[in-house]
């Protein structure tokens, strides 16, 4: 693709049910920790008003991807962990898991789009969105917009599918970790010391890259495995069959009844301000510096440590406004952005009424992903016929793209007045 096509995001155009939300975490994991949800619903919340009203909101709403990628490697690597302790399951079982709880969803989106592009737009928009789909399917999106250069702004300019290389991103972890995890397991290496360490190389990295290669640091895996590392490193911590708060840190603190007593309390409230200065100092829409980032990922840590009994997260998280939207987060994610993206490709203004027009449609049909799609998917207990479908679905989505891309977007299909110059894009 050349620059006339390059995308614009911001790391707020990342985020996922429950990722990014990840989707990839799955939904039972945090079946029993209400707060979870809400404090999904909190992350999601704040990238909406960033996304949408960003006139009336401040900066650091796009820490919302942070929230959702510790919450991720939290949940994800809990999952292994109760996997690794039970004989019956495997790694066919997590990764049929994660893929009944990701693509459905995904193919029901990729296709709505691919379809309104045909029918509306141009040529040249369908030929980059088919790419992009594309690479989507094949968990390489992340990367291709990385090779295509693409600036890191705030924005709706671009492919109404840009903000899908953060389902790639974690896709990519979801395959590594687990084989990871199982090599330290395997070998007994400390868990805990080599997950820190893995988190720490990644962070300086991080820093390495993040003025000489912006995009590589905004864009890649390794640069981003830090924040998904951190929740894997509590998720490692609190390693007892529960993902209630840490009894590492209760054990070192026996001698004092009345500090263990407080310590939910305390982790909770310093993880309230911390993302509070996160929202109220970070503003990545000149600059993604992996500094500020220790703001919102070290408060979503100790949310998650202070666990369900503390009073922020049993009277603020767990309400059922939060609870919902953190339900609904994963299709809300996939939606809102192609809703705010199409319009800005076609030409047509976003005015203030668009955009609550935008705000409401995505609340609606996210909720009707959630619970057409999302929740009608059966348990997993082991890889099925069904998980092939999916698997095999995935794979046809990325053919039917591959070959729009290839065949410029099928110009002969549209009329004259809209077929544009397709080999410009190319």
């Amino acid at each position: 693709m050349s620059s006339s096509v390059r995308h614009s995001h911001s790391l707020s155009e990342l985020g996922a049910r429950q990722a990014p939300t990840g989707a990839a975490s799955g939904r039972s994991e945090d079946a029993r920790r209400s707060d979870i949800t809400g404090l999904r619903g909190v992350g999601v919340l704040v990238l909406l008003a960033v996304h949408l009203f960003p006139a009336w909101s401040i900066g650091g709403g796009v820490v919302g991807i942070d929230i959702f990628l510790v919450i991720s490697g939290f949940l994800i690597t809990h999952s292994l962990l109760s996997a690794a302790d039970d004989s019956g399951r495997n790694l066919s079982t997590f990764y049929a898991r994660r893929l009944h709880a990701v693509v459905p969803a995904l193919a029901v989106m990729l296709l709505s789009c691919l379809a309104f592009a045909w029918l509306f737009t141009t040529p040249t928009v369908l030929m980059a969105l088919s790419g992009l789909a594309a690479s989507v399917a094949f968990a390489m999106s992340n990367v291709l917009l990385w090779l295509d250069g693409s600036a890191v702004i705030v924005g709706p300019s671009g492919s109404p599918l840009f903000h899908l290389w953060a389902v790639a991103l974690l896709v990519q972890w979801c395959i590594v970790w687990p084989l990871a995890l199982r090599f330290l397991l395997a070998r007994k290496i400390p868990l805990v010391a080599a997950v820190s360490g893995a988190c720490a190389m990644s962070f300086l990295l991080n820093l390495a890259w993040v003025d000489a290669h912006p995009d590589a640091a905004f864009f890649l895996l390794p640069t981003r495995a830090w924040e998904l590392m951190l929740g894997a490193m509590l998720a490692c911590v609190c390693r007892s069959g529960t993902i209630e708060s840490a009894p590492w840190l209760r054990k070192r603190l026996a001698r004092s009844p009345a500090l263990t007593a407080q310590l939910p309390d305390v982790l909770a409230w310093s993880g309230t301000v911390l993302l509070g200065l996160a929202l109220l100092l970070v503003d990545r829409a000149e600059r993604f510096d992996g500094w500020w980032t220790v703001l919102p990922t070290l408060g979503t840590f100790a949310l998650l440590a202070s666990g369900p009994t503390a009073w922020v997260n049993r009277r603020v998280l767990s309400q059922p406004i939060l609870r919902f939207y953190g339900a609904i987060s994963y299709p809300l994610f996939l939606w809102h952005w192609p809703l705010l993206a199409f319009p800005v490709v076609m030409g047509v203004p976003l005015t203030s009424e668009l955009r609550i027009i935008i705000l409401v449609s995505s609340v609606v049909l996210a909720t009707l992903t959630y619970e057409l799609v999302d929740r009608r998917e059966p348990s997993v207990k082991r890889w099925n016929r069904r998980s092939t479908g999916l698997a095999a679905g995935l794979i046809g989505i990325g053919l039917i793209g591959s070959i729009t891309f290839a065949a410029g977007g099928f110009p002969a299909s549209f009329p004259d007045s809209v077929r544009g110059d397709v080999a410009a894009v190319r």
